[in-house]
């Protein structure tokens, strides 16, 4: 079994990938995203991926020769290798809020006014360039959506909507025995801790 992860440098990638390995042990490999020289992640089997890197070869076979694909969060930078992958292979959406709070409600209902402005100030004039970027970003997205097999919102409560299409999958980064508490000699009795 040849487990393969995608996502960004997040401080959550190595509970996750070590859920993982509890079950499929030295079945996971992550494709990590970062601009930065030195990672968050630094416990999983990861390499560290630029957006040019994605399209090399050897991340490609990654992705073809993967038996399972595990998205964590449903980001644009993924969207055009996602595409180099098998159409029989299971793909896993690890929902984080921000990629899909857009199914849930419109988009005006997500900010107050004053972000609103924040945001339309900040994303500057779109010229036919970003334009037409963003249309190609649709139209992945798009294709993307129809492969994904299997979804895991933040919240069992967000699994609703459009989302349902996707079968449900209840998924926690971490638990609070094996990624929360840092000394696991820790005895409980009563209310004192030893």
């Amino acid at each position: 079994m040849k487990i393969l992860h995608l996502a960004v440098d997040e401080k959550f990638i190595d509970m996750g990938v070590n859920s993982f390995e509890r079950v499929w042990p030295g079945c996971n490999e992550v494709l990590v995203y970062s601009n930065s020289n030195k990672l968050k992640v630094k416990y999983c089997n990861a390499f560290k991926v630029s957006f040019i890197d994605l399209f090399n070869p050897k991340y490609i076979n990654k992705i073809r020769n993967a038996d399972v694909l595990v998205l964590h969060s449903l980001l644009p930078i993924f969207y055009p290798i996602l595409l180099f992958s098998k159409k029989e292979t299971p793909l896993v959406w690890i929902g984080w809020g921000r990629d899909y709070y857009d199914y849930l409600c419109k988009e005006s209902e997500l900010t107050l006014p004053v972000t609103k402005r924040k945001i339309k100030s900040l994303k500057g004039e779109r010229n036919t360039i970003n334009k037409i970027r963003e249309f190609f970003f649709l139209l992945m997205k798009s294709s993307l959506l129809k492969r994904i097999t299997h979804f895991a919102p933040v919240l069992k409560e967000e699994y609703r909507g459009e989302l349902t299409k996707y079968k449900y999958l209840d998924w926690n980064y971490g638990t609070i025995e094996k990624d929360f508490v840092p000394n696991k000699n820790i005895k409980i009795s009563g209310n004192k801790f030893y």
